[in-house]
């Protein structure tokens, strides 16, 4: 839930998305260790002002950390290069372990800005925004559908667990366990085509034509153009820190 106090809960939602991906896009060709620190530091400043500095942002950060761990572990031993250590007949390079450190870092650097700008609205908010800024309609109803009925999945993969727990089902390498997850996840995609179809019925009841309406209109204000100068300066600094040698040369 967004903190309404935050000041970037008072930016335009359009601004928001718009600069995220911006700063996504730009985060994703970095290669230097100094514009990558830069970029953190831009990501910070977002989460502060979004006051994104929550228990479940720590925890998505650790999740996605764990993945981080694997590719450090791995890409190193397939990567060639300068050898870094060696362990028996494995090798790691030192350029495999820089390349997998710049995408752990550019990684949590994009999901910590878009957290912040994009993670803290609620996804009609969210849907409206990107129908704004020309995303197809489509694509905007099926983002916003799977954003809104994710938690109802999730319930629902948690109610037939703890049922088959309640039979004393326990996983298994064996073809029990295997016939009884191949119906466990037939069920669970049952209940989600089940769920679907009344949910369809009910918006066809109140008038649903394959478009979603709202009588909320976007407004752009002095604030947004605060932001949009600030996250521009920002962005700016970073390529110069990052391709400033080539552009003065």
């Amino acid at each position: 839930m967004e903190d309404e106090s935050a000041a970037i809960a008072r930016v335009d939602p359009r601004a928001r998305l718009a600069g995220a991906l911006a700063f996504a896009t730009l985060v994703v060709f970095l290669e230097r260790w100094e514009a990558l620190a830069a970029a953190g530091v831009v990501a910070l400043a977002l989460a502060v002002a979004a006051k994104a500095f929550k228990t479940t942002t720590f925890k998505r950060h650790a999740e996605l950390n764990v993945l981080a761990l694997f590719l450090v572990l791995l890409v190193p031993l397939s990567t060639p290069g300068e050898p870094l250590f060696s362990l028996g007949p494995m090798t790691w390079s030192r350029e495999g372990a820089d390349f997998a450190l710049g995408i752990a870092a550019k990684a949590n650097i994009v999901m910590l800005a878009c957290g912040a700008l994009i993670a803290t609205m609620d996804p009609t908010t969210l849907a409206r925004a990107a129908k704004s800024l020309g995303t197809p309609g489509k694509l905007v109803q099926i983002m916003f559908f799977c954003v809104r009925y994710l938690d109802t999945a999730h319930h629902e993969f948690h109610k037939l667990r703890n049922a088959m727990r309640a039979r004393g089902f326990r996983a298994g390498c064996d073809a029990h366990s295997l016939r009884s997850i191949g119906y466990f996840m037939g069920m669970l995609f049952i209940r989600a085509l089940d769920r679907s179809e009344r949910v369809l019925d009910a918006m066809k009841c109140r008038g649903f034509q394959g478009r979603l309406h709202s009588l909320t209109v976007f407004k752009m204000s002095s604030r947004d153009a605060v932001f949009a100068v600030f996250l521009g300066i920002a962005a700016v600094a970073v390529a110069f820190v990052e391709w400033g040698r080539a552009w003065i040369t």
